[in-house]
């Protein structure tokens, strides 16, 4: 259960999360049906620690909100971008047509070479201007300029931003404990999984998915 979303565990014990390694929600639905499946007592509560290794320096996540930590040439470079983002966002008659439309809209030039293109590309393994940008929602950053110019001024660290600042982990068994234990909600002739069923079908714009077993 959980496909992508599961916990491999070597012979040693290690856990790897293969997918989903942080689950963050602000859905309140969902959040009891994960207490229901592990237990109110099930989870540890974190507080996010992420960085940015890049030309041979740690810049606190989300990048676009620490270009303080950058050198001097990049941190102007970031600003003016932001800049200039502000106004052609502004004065813009129709909305991004792709993801890479939409960095530059909002964090400019500057971070978009910098971050944005390829960081993206390596998640991704699409490049930004081949992906849609509906999907964004709390998932990637806005910049507020006004503090970005702050913080580089007061050279200031801003790591706290996000859904998934503070986030909520299995104490034991990793991603994969989550999507077990919600399995383990459904009737056991609902429960589907495993190498001998393989999926047929899926409805981008629906809801449907079929499978069927190889047996």
């Amino acid at each position: 259960p959980g496909g992508l979303a599961c916990t491999e565990v070597t012979p040693e014990g290690f856990l790897f999360d293969m997918g989903g390694h942080v689950l963050f929600s602000h859905w309140d639905y969902f959040d009891q049906l994960l207490d229901a499946a592990m237990g109110k007592g099930a989870w540890n509560t974190l507080q996010r620690a992420s960085y940015v290794w890049i030309k041979n320096r740690w810049v606190a996540y989300p990048f676009q909100n620490n270009i303080a930590a950058l050198d001097k040439e990049d941190q102007v470079a970031c600003l003016t971008g932001l800049v200039e983002a502000r106004v052609a966002s502004a004065t813009a008659a129709t909305r991004p047509a792709n993801f890479d439309e939409w960095i530059l809209r909002s964090q400019g030039s500057g971070i978009a070479d910098l971050f944005m293109r390829p960081y993206n590309f390596k998640v991704w393994a699409v490049p930004t201007t081949e992906m849609q940008c509906e999907w964004l929602g709390e998932r990637v950053a806005t910049v507020d300029v006004a503090r970005a110019i702050s913080n580089v001024i007061h050279n200031r660290e801003d790591a706290g931003w996000g859904p998934n600042a503070v986030f909520r982990f299995p104490k034991q068994g990793g991603t994969g404990a989550i999507w077990k234990a919600v399995a383990q909600l459904l009737p056991a002739n609902k429960q589907v999984s495993g190498n001998q069923y393989m999926v047929q079908q899926v409805h981008i714009f629906g809801s449907c998915q079929s499978a069927h077993s190889s047996k």
